[in-house]
């Protein structure tokens, strides 16, 4: 049944996820050589300003053989990549994607690449609300650019350029992550935290019995190798208060360790 807290506490649980925390990683392929080839990614990676994370299509055929017209999958299509780059002043992100077009198909000889030489890797990844770990991840396979858009310049243009670039790829597809965010690992704390408070309470019966077994028996009654069985099972008993002691601190300081996590996940870097 649907209700506000049910609501809340999802949210709480899993967070939500917002579109102002990505990154979307290149890789230079290797047909580009010279100037091309020398460029730091890292400086296009941090000015692409928006991306459009495709999706995909499953491409169906209509059959029939008896009965109404059903449709069968036969193939996957997948969306063109399309992202836009916030220009330097002396436009190298354009130099760099035309060079790489020109690259797959020379216009001058009417040229084209070899496929295994103009295709490359990107890796788009997305962040959680509170945390710097990357929580969902898509790998794009054999890509290479197909379009760079215009620029508009013009006197009254005081805008930051954008130049939009769309690439094919083979196809996509999502990477598992492990990674907690600050949302898990408060819950990760939680279990931890539950563990240690069932181990406690196993070594507490533990004791409960040792105690009721051991410290009423009279040990004239036995022999000498008997004697030192039960003098070995008491002093296991001393050290299992010893670790029921030192799980009991943990435990009390959990809360504390837990504390300066809801600290960090208030924590916002950019």
């Amino acid at each position: 049944m649907f209700s506000i807290e049910n609501l809340k506490s999802t949210i709480q649980q899993t967070g939500l996820s917002r579109g102002n925390r990505y990154s979307l990683e290149l890789s230079i392929p290797e047909i580009l050589t010279g100037a091309a080839s020398e460029i730091d990614l890292r400086n296009i990676h941090i000015r692409i300003s928006t991306i459009e994370l495709p999706g995909k299509q499953v491409a169906t055929s209509e059959v029939k053989h008896y009965g109404p017209v059903t449709k069968r999958p036969y193939a996957t299509i997948y969306e063109d990549l399309t992202f836009e780059i916030m220009c330097s002043s002396n436009l190298i992100e354009r130099r760099f994607f035309s060079e790489w077009m020109d690259r797959a198909y020379d216009p001058h000889v009417a040229k084209i690449g070899y496929y295994d030489q103009i295709k490359s890797v990107v890796k788009f990844k997305s962040y959680g609300e509170h945390s710097e770990n990357s929580l969902y991840s898509v790998t794009f396979q054999d890509c290479y650019p197909i379009s760079i858009g215009a620029l508009n310049f013009a006197y009254a243009n005081e805008d930051i350029l954008t130049m939009q670039v769309t690439m094919a790829y083979k196809k996509w597809g999502d990477e598992e992550n492990k990674t907690l965010d600050g949302v898990n690992a408060t819950q990760a704390f939680d279990l931890e935290r539950k563990q240690i408070i069932e181990s406690r309470g196993l070594q507490l019966q533990a004791l409960a019995a040792a105690a009721g077994g051991y410290e009423n028996l009279n040990l004239e009654n036995f022999d000498d190798s008997v004697q030192n069985i039960i003098q070995r099972e008491i002093a296991n008993n001393q050290v299992m208060r010893t670790l029921s002691a030192n799980a009991r601190t943990l435990q009390n300081n959990l809360p504390n360790v837990q504390n300066n996590v809801n600290m960090f996940r208030g924590f916002r870097p950019f």
